[in-house]
């Protein structure tokens, strides 16, 4: 089978989990108004629709040969998950269906509710295993730790507005549904926070979305209806509300499919606002308390998870400080560098002939005594062409050190030339022609590694009043 029949074929699974679910709302709002049929039918629409979104799953994992190793892992983990669950709601309905005068009170079955425990365990195992991106060293825990404080944040509130309510209801529903909807909004906020730090990869970000809504809606939803409505909120869960999940996994089926046809969304950059946005969320019930609410245990939990989370944030500031400081002083050293090499003559190190520029002007501005040096090599030439330019380069390396040794703090020696040099002597005590005397003195003797004779002819000038650069460099060459 082709691609191309793919996402036709996974199109026909969302209408038909849809379907059903719509028949479903349809069923309840004729029973609540009507009375109409027996209540023990609200609990076939989620096997059902289960056993439909298995069905997509399956055909994906099987049918798409193009599926990446690590996509078909995590679908196959999908698979088990909702396998379980279906497995387990349908023994929920065999239940309810034998035992009809109980429907409202009836707990679900210890190993129904362990099979569907086991299938949002998997599925939050499979999230889990899903690859985050290559991230090394300080990024790494970046973003470790800007997803513990997103997952606190919002586990914190979802505890807050959705779960203590629960257990704190007139009617509150069995441990098993409890532990059911408590589950689902972690599968919920591990995968919101798991998909806002993924930038691409072969599990589609939008199919791990929805596979987060398939936990995370219909455990709200629930929640809400059970606070409200007690038992009686078993009904619109069973026919509306949760058959909304297997829908939800079935258009993640679609969404993967159409990841794997080259139609993937660009990634949106999520994660950098989602730790900011768990703050926010963590501090609501604080504020509740600022304004009057009671301290009960449930708000207690939450203090202790914006402590936590405030630590955490602590600790990634403080990383955050540490990386912003070292890549400010990597910018610093890179101007430096870049100035040094932009001023500096590559092969000396000397100041190359622009700063050399720059310098006489400077000194000329002054109106202070200013003297310049050049010194030239002779026959340099000769020996590039008889010894070779490496030779030539150690003694050019070889006279710099010369020139840096001798003139010191006191001036500024450059390479202007190949193999001409200069030196700026602004007055400071530094007699240009005894400087001159003590280089050509250096110079009778073997320089270099290669121990060379050079001889090297040396001009000095002197600037007058109101002189230029190129009239102090003219000056100097014609000494020369």
């Amino acid at each position: 089978m082709t691609r191309d029949v793919l996402e036709p074929t996974a199109r026909r699974y969302v209408l038909a989990t849809a379907a059903v679910a719509a028949i479903g709302t349809l069923w309840c709002v004729v029973y609540l108004r009507t009375g109409a049929g027996p209540e023990t039918i609200a609990y076939l629409f989620v096997p059902v629709n289960a056993a439909l979104a298995t069905a997509s799953v399956h055909r994906l994992t099987r049918v798409a040969s193009g599926l990446d190793p690590v996509a078909r892992r995590f679908w196959r983990a999908i698979l088990l998950a909702v396998g379980l669950n279906t497995i387990g709601y349908a023994w929920l309905a065999v239940d309810m269906f034998a035992h009809p005068d109980e429907v409202r009170t009836r707990s679900m079955p210890a190993p129904a509710a362990a099979l569907a425990i086991l299938g949002f365990l998997i599925a939050i195992w499979a999230l889990a295993r899903v690859p985050v991106g290559a991230a090394h060293g300080a990024e790494r825990w970046r973003m470790t730790l800007d997803r513990m404080i997103a997952f606190l944040g919002c586990a914190a509130v979802l505890w807050y507005l959705g779960l203590a309510p629960m257990l704190a209801a007139r009617e509150p529903w069995s441990p098993q549904a409890t532990a059911l909807v408590g589950l689902g909004f972690l599968v919920a906020v591990g995968s919101a926070t798991k998909v806002s730090y993924i930038a691409g990869g072969p599990v589609d970000r939008v199919a791990m979305r929805l596979v987060a809504a398939a936990g995370g809606v219909p455990a709200a939803a629930c929640a809400v209806l059970a606070v409200q409505f007690g038992y009686l909120a078993s009904v619109p869960a069973g026919s509306i509300v949760l058959p909304l999940a297997p829908v939800a996994i079935a258009l993640g089926v679609a969404a993967q499919e159409r990841a794997e046809r080259g139609l993937r969304r660009p990634p949106a950059r999520v994660g950098v606002l989602l730790p900011y946005l768990a703050m926010v969320l963590v501090d609501v019930p604080l504020i509740a308390v600022a304004f009057g609410a009671p301290l009960r245990p449930p708000v207690r939990v939450v203090l202790i998870a914006a402590v936590v989370v405030t630590a955490l944030v602590m600790v990634r500031q403080y990383l955050a400080y540490r990386e912003n400081s070292r890549l400010l002083r990597n910018a610093r050293f890179q101007e430096e560098r870049l100035q040094y090499e932009v001023s500096h003559d590559g092969l000396t190190g000397l100041a190359n002939r622009a700063l050399f520029r720059d310098r006489l002007t400077t000194e000329l501005a002054t109106g202070g005594p200013t003297t310049v040096l050049l010194l030239d090599l002779d026959d340099f030439k000769a020996v590039n062409d008889l010894l070779g330019h490496g030779v030539g380069d150690r003694l050019l390396v070889s006279v710099s050190l010369l020139l840096h040794t001798e003139v010191g703090g006191r001036g500024l020696p450059a390479r202007v030339g190949g193999d001409e040099f200069a030196v700026v002597l602004n007055g400071n005590g530094l007699d240009a022609e005894h400087l001159a005397e003590r280089l050509l003195t250096a110079l009778s003797h073997p320089i270099s590694e290669h121990r060379l004779l050079v001889q090297a002819s040396i001009g000095i000038a002197t600037a007058a009043p109101e002189a230029t650069v190129d009239s102090v460099l003219r000056d100097a060459d014609v000494a020369m």
